[in-house]
């Protein structure tokens, strides 16, 4: 077999290598290992610790450009309290974070939950830091109409839980401002557990708010998503996304290898030459 022929493989095949690896996985997830760090199984046991009835607010904070990391974090955080009929108040401080709430929405309403009762969506509320204190006080003065355009005090699920008092477990998840400093400072008057979901990058600003007992656990990145729903047991986004990188960087690393038995074999071949 001349090995220096793997040199000159044509790049179209490289390219190809490289559109499958990442293709398929992102189609069937294959199921890579994946890490679940002590961050998120805090924040799963958050959860868990919640009892049918209860009520879980969870801020939509991000844009287009941060939902592959941030969204498979909320929709994680969603099944498991679907799965613990847990219910969900939605709201959102960034004007393109309401149709990643309205998904949230649609997998309780599919499942057969009732909107109003089990879950709503009070659309974007302006303000940053501002409407964070505002909402938290008093969710229908601060949001009177939801995403729909209803009375929001016409929902049940408002009128059972119109204040950051009346829930147990709040959830922000964001790229940037409000983010956590915004939530922990506002929610520390209030006797409610708080967990943040942040992109990888932003997720040391966030730790030290752990170490404090300020908030329960940080969910970071698209890593920490994929190990929420290792322990919810249901593979989506996030895991294929895991296992579409893994299976990148190794067809790169099977590409590098071959590179080096290529040129160790025509470097052989060079001295025999000589």
């Amino acid at each position: 077999m001349n090995l220096t022929r793997l040199g000159n493989i044509n790049p179209y095949i490289i390219y190809a290598l490289m559109f499958f690896g990442i293709l398929i996985p992102l189609i069937t997830p294959l199921g890579f290992p994946v890490a679940v760090a002590q961050m998120v199984k805090n924040v799963y046991a958050a959860v868990d610790a919640l009892q049918p009835g209860d009520t879980i607010v969870m801020s939509f904070d991000y844009s287009a450009g941060g939902s592959a990391e941030i969204f498979p974090q909320t929709r994680a955080m969603a099944l498991q309290a679907l799965k613990k009929n847990v219910k969900i108040v939605c709201i959102a401080f960034s004007d393109q974070g309401v149709p990643f709430a309205d998904q949230i929405v649609d997998i309780y309403v599919s499942a057969g939950k009732k909107y109003g009762e089990d879950i709503v969506n009070l659309g974007y509320l302006t303000g940053a830091e501002t409407g964070i204190a505002a909402f938290l006080a008093d969710f229908a003065k601060a949001v009177p109409k939801d995403a729909t355009g209803k009375d929001t005090l016409s929902f049940p699920l408002v009128k059972a839980t119109n204040n950051a008092n009346k829930v147990q477990l709040v959830g922000s998840f964001g790229t940037g401002k409000p983010g956590p400093l915004e939530w922990v400072r506002q929610l520390a008057q209030y006797k409610v557990k708080y967990a943040a979901g942040v992109t990888t990058s932003m997720a040391p600003q966030a730790y030290p708010y752990v170490q404090a007992g300020q908030c329960v656990g940080v969910l970071a990145g698209m890593v920490d998503a994929a190990g929420y729903e290792v322990l919810i047991k249901d593979p989506g986004p996030a895991t294929k996304g895991m296992d579409a990188q893994s299976m990148g960087h190794l067809v790169m690393i099977v590409l590098v290898l071959l590179g080096n038995i290529a040129y160790w074999a025509e470097r052989g071949q060079r001295g025999k030459g000589a």
